[in-house]
């Protein structure tokens, strides 16, 4: 999307979060300086411990995480999660955008 597009937009994009390791707590960071993208929510198996974080944000249900969402970026470390998220969100029909190696580099599908 070009910038033009979303300074016209009427709310920001919701992005949903898939963990809160190094890159999803730097990808909420880095949130904080844009207006065009906000935390929906944030899938964790975390109840606390980050700071600056609103913890309403947080979930441990990939739907809610996905209904809440208009992408997802899935930032986990964890192969079987990030597969859940993923198969979740396609089956939604949103958009995925895998920021961790562990999806690239593997063939572990949902499921099996």
């Amino acid at each position: 999307m070009n910038s033009k597009f979303l300074q016209n937009s009427v709310s920001p994009i919701r992005v949903g979060i898939g963990g809160t390791g190094f890159i999803g707590s730097g990808l909420l960071g880095l949130m904080e300086f844009r207006e065009d993208f906000v935390a929906s929510k944030v899938f964790t198996r975390r109840k606390s411990g980050l700071p600056k974080v609103d913890e309403s944000l947080f979930t441990s249900s990939v739907e809610e995480l996905v209904e809440s969402s208009d992408i997802v970026m899935e930032c986990s470390g964890d192969i079987s999660r990030a597969a859940e998220v993923v198969d979740a969100a396609f089956a939604a029909g949103k958009p995925v955008v895998p920021m961790g190696a562990v999806l690239v580099d593997s063939d572990v599908r949902p499921g099996g």
